[in-house]
């Protein structure tokens, strides 16, 4: 007989339109903490993808450098991906950051060597490029075509983390007994943060050039 695990993995608290942060405030889910937090998550996921793809394709080169850049790269993506999960959760606990609580001591530190880390392999990836001299289509391959979407999703979450870095509203906490609200205009986004969500446009812009020279064989389609 089959035994059926007892913990069950939905919970039924947000069936009311809310979910909590990690200072245990709930927010109604159309809040831009929730915004920024799911296109996070879905930038993640395009990664997952894009991980994928890349595991079942090797170098159309046997250049020792070019081989090594191979099996960096799905080691800087999963990184990256790590890396947005922290975000994720400092950004879920802003409120806690800003209070100075306790609960401040476990969320991950996001420091400026993350950045420094990804704009070196940003130079380094770029150096094995074609020289770019027009606009170029997205879609040689089904491979570069979705590090593209990485690129405009990543563009996108630095949209909504700006918006809830400047944002003034007042949220309304829906925790039942209580009448507290979180004043956006008390947040602010650490600025490593904001430095890293912007090079990844730009990391995701040359692996997909990388990706149709040295994967694919093929040149980018100009406009």
């Amino acid at each position: 007989m089959v035994q059926i695990n007892k913990m069950k993995i939905y919970t039924k608290t947000g069936d009311s339109g809310t979910t909590s942060l990690y200072g245990g405030e709930r927010l109604s889910k159309d809040s831009i903490f929730f915004d920024v937090l799911g296109e996070n998550d879905e930038l993640t996921s395009r990664i997952g993808y894009l991980c994928a793809l890349i595991n079942q394709v090797q170098p159309c080169t046997e250049s020792p450098v070019i081989l090594e850049l191979h099996a960096r790269l799905i080691l800087i993506l999963r990184d990256i991906q790590g890396n947005l999960q922290d975000i994720n959760a400092i950004i879920a606990g802003a409120s806690v950051l800003t209070e100075g609580k306790s609960k401040a001591k476990r969320l991950p530190k996001f420091t400026e060597d993350k950045v420094e880390h990804l704009e070196e392999f940003i130079d380094c990836i770029e150096s094995y490029n074609p020289k770019l001299t027009k606009f170029i289509l997205p879609g040689v391959t089904p491979i570069d075509a979705v590090s593209h979407m990485c690129r405009t999703q990543a563009r996108k979450v630095e949209r909504y983390i700006y918006r809830l870095h400047h944002a003034t509203d007042v949220l309304y906490d829906h925790r039942e007994g209580t009448r507290q609200s979180l004043d956006l205009n008390t947040i602010q986004i650490l600025p490593t943060i904001l430095s890293y969500n912007n090079r990844l446009s730009d990391f995701f812009f040359v692996v997909a050039r990388w990706l149709c020279s040295h994967i694919s064989g093929k040149e980018d389609v100009y406009k």
